[in-house]
């Protein structure tokens, strides 16, 4: 079974958001760089925030607004960032024998 919410979110990041913003790799990117430049003097020394920690950071944000009150925007959108969450994280390294 197909989620409305899941295919909805899918939507937003691959078309409209995407056609907005452009490449959401490097949008996530240039914006994990501007917010370590903002945090550096609370951020330990060498310390970097991540795109896909940019992407979980506004999930939260989309949740703690949806505690709030209800706003369908706020589920879309709250998927749709753990979805590119997801995609930007490292792939893991297996293990060779």
């Amino acid at each position: 079974m197909e989620s409305p919410l899941l295919l909805e979110a899918d939507e937003i990041i691959h078309g409209a958001r995407q056609a907005a913003y452009g490449d959401w790799t490097q949008n996530f990117h240039d914006i994990a760089v501007r917010w370590t430049q903002d945090l550096r003097g609370k951020l330990k020394e060498g310390a970097v925030i991540e795109p896909e920690e940019v992407a979980i950071l506004m999930a939260d944000l989309k949740i703690a607004r949806e505690v709030h009150a209800h706003k369908h925007d706020n589920l879309v959108d709250g998927v749709g960032y753990l979805a590119i969450a997801d995609a930007l994280f490292p792939a893991p390294v297996l293990e060779t024998k």
